[in-house]
Formats: structure tokens, sequence, C-alpha cells
């Protein structure tokens, strides 16, 4: 099947820098594009950040995982880790 978010994410992926771009193992990159969505007329506006929220996590893991130094993968894993602790305030409220 198809996968609009997976167009989505290919796209924000081909406007990062190629020494960025070149570290997301190939086999990524081919599965992004073997399973988009052709037929999606996706076009990215940075201004308004229009990406889905599950585009925007496979970027985040993306970007962690490949991407990011030390520190900003320790940023990464507090933000996560706070974005999840307030999920589960919200649940106890």
């Amino acid at each position: 099947m198809k996968n609009k978010i997976y167009t989505e994410v290919f796209m924000v992926l081909e406007q990062i820098e190629e020494k960025d771009y070149n570290k997301i193992p190939k086999n990524i990159i081919e599965y992004l594009k073997n399973n988009m969505d052709d037929k999606y007329e996706f076009v990215l506006d940075l201004e308004s950040m229009n990406i889905s929220r599950k585009a925007c996590g496979i970027l985040v893991d993306i970007y962690s995982k490949y991407i990011a130094n030390d520190i900003e993968k320790d940023a990464i894993k507090d933000i996560l880790y706070l974005n999840y602790r307030k999920k589960e305030i919200k649940k106890e409220v």
C-alpha cells in the first residue's frame, strides 16, 4: 500500500543538506521511495510545516538515529520524555 506519510517524509529529506542526507542508510531511503504515494501531490511549506504528525515522528526518529550529534540526541530524548509525561498526566486527570 502506498503511503502519503512516506511521501511527506521523503519530500522533507530531499530538502536537507547532502552531508546529512547521506548519513541515512540507503535501505531507508529506498523503502520510503518504494512505499510513498506517487499520486499524492505534497508541497512542503517550511513556514507552516504542513506535515502530518506521523511524518514528523518518523523524521524525528531518522534525525535522532542517523544525523543528530550526542547533545542533540540527549535533547530529543528529553523532549520526547517530557511529552510522554504530559500525556500521562492528562490521562490521570
